[in-house]
């Protein structure tokens, strides 16, 4: 091959593949005509080709092929569709758990903040004699069951001022 040769290489691989324009078919045949080395690898570049060529589909495959196209719209549609119903899926149960935390939090922020009580108000416990609710109570003789006067176990309000203004 001389220095022009360089310049055939990748044409010779396009005539041997059936891929070659009719513009550098003319230019690779008139190379061809006086160049025995590029003969000889064109030669040899289509029966390292016609090795690797493939026999014609049968008719099986030919059906297989022709069914594929069907079978993969119909199963793309299916998963598209599952994946659109998980995704709602996820978000409606993100909503449920946004609104389940949301509205006990909204309703117990109404309430929780209680005004401080106004100057005026007062409240006084009288605690009671433990002495005396021990003495009549049946917690003291355990063997009696009588029961001891309720108002002596609990303390008693004596006076409660609810002024809020």
């Amino acid at each position: 091959m001389n220095r022009t040769c360089s310049d055939f290489q990748p044409l010779l691989v396009d005539r041997a593949a059936g891929a070659l324009d009719d513009d550098g078919a003319r230019r690779l045949d008139a190379h061809l005509v006086a160049c025995l080395p590029c003969r000889t690898e064109l030669a040899a570049v289509e029966r390292a080709l016609s090795l690797a060529a493939l026999p014609p589909p049968s008719t099986e495959e030919l059906q297989a092929v022709s069914a594929a196209a069907p079978m993969a719209a119909t199963r793309w549609r299916t998963d598209h569709r599952e994946r659109r119903f998980a995704g709602r899926l996820a978000l409606a149960v993100a909503a449920s758990a946004v609104f389940a935390l949301a509205v006990p939090w909204i309703l117990f922020a109404r309430h929780a903040t209680v005004p401080p009580p106004a100057a005026g108000s007062a409240a006084t416990w009288k605690l009671p004699d433990l002495d005396a609710v021990w003495a009549v109570s049946s917690l003291a003789d355990p063997g009696t069951q009588d029961e001891a006067a309720p108002e002596l176990l609990f303390a008693e309000l004596e006076e409660i001022d609810f002024d809020l203004e």
